[in-house]
């Protein structure tokens, strides 16, 4: 049986990719300085990432905003058009719901065996 680095040696001379094979953790002798030293962030595409994602946003909120402003601009055409008033007619059925609610009462009490 080899030890790992001999392994890891044969790996790479039977696949030639000598840099995609790394020995694993605890093998270089090293606390992961390796690993640390192979992640690089292109900062280039991040910014161009971020800027394009903000200006999505952007366009998401104006898009809200005009979607919004034309449901007011409807709600508005629409009451305008009613007959009655929202307030006035809210009041009527409040009117309505009171009296037959203090009716049912008094006819549930006044028929109780």
């Amino acid at each position: 049986m080899t030890d790992g680095k001999n392994r890891a040696a044969t790996l790479r001379q039977a696949t030639g990719e000598e840099a995609a094979l790394r020995p694993a953790a605890g093998e270089d002798g090293g606390a992961g300085a390796d690993q640390a030293a192979s992640f690089r962030l292109n900062s280039g595409l991040l910014i161009t990432g971020s800027v394009l994602a903000g200006l999505g946003s952007l366009h998401g909120l104006a898009g809200l905003a005009l979607a919004s402003a034309a449901l007011a601009s409807a709600t508005r055409r629409w009451v305008r058009q009613l007959d009655v008033p929202p307030g006035e007619l809210a009041r009527h059925h409040w009117a309505r719901a009171r009296a037959a609610t203090s009716a049912g009462a008094s006819a549930w009490r006044n028929d109780a065996p």
